[in-house]
């Protein structure tokens, strides 16, 4: 697979490259016979090969993948996903903000009402995980045409991603 070779030349590990899926599937055309009547025939197989490459933004390497697409023949349809990293490691980071601005607002409240929080009686706790993942940038790899290089580096900075998390306390007040 050249777009492969393309890849570890330009400093990819082999496992970076990982199928997502493969599918083979009939192909078929629909035409007229002698009498008007449809009839299907038989053409060969399709097969469609997904594949998944993954690596730190970096925009020289992006443009090294959207170079090796070009060596791939035929139509190639492929997207730019930018995800968190380490999920869980921005996961708790969150949960620790979402608790300390609770009990944040709950102190405000306490005080405001002239009561005193106690001990915690329930913690509930939502994380609503959106599609953690935005996609900037979809085409097919003959738009970019075979003269691109890291001469035209192109800068891509992703938007923020946004979450919400949710957790609702119930002190004890006295």
């Amino acid at each position: 697979m050249e777009f492969k070779k393309q890849l570890l030349l330009k400093g990819f590990n082999e496992k970076d490259l990982k199928t997502v899926s493969f599918n083979i599937n009939t192909n078929y055309e629909n035409y007229k016979d002698n009498n008007g009547n449809y009839k299907k025939r038989f053409l060969g197989y399709k097969y469609s090969h997904s594949m998944k490459l993954s690596f730190r933004l970096n925009d020289s390497k992006l443009v090294d993948v959207l170079t090796s697409l070009n060596t791939i023949k035929g139509n190639v349809n492929f997207y730019l996903d930018y995800k968190i990293e380490d999920t869980e490691k921005f996961k708790n980071e969150l949960l620790i903000k979402a608790i300390e601005n609770t009990k944040n607002k709950a102190e405000i409240l306490a005080n405001t009402s002239g009561v005193t929080l106690e001990k915690i009686i329930n913690i509930n706790y939502s994380f609503n995980e959106p599609n953690n993942f935005i996609s900037p940038f979809r085409g097919e790899n003959k738009i970019l045409g075979a003269k691109m290089s890291s001469d035209s580096l192109l800068t891509i900075n992703p938007e923020d991603l946004k979450f919400k998390d949710t957790v609702t306390i119930t002190w004890e007040i006295k």
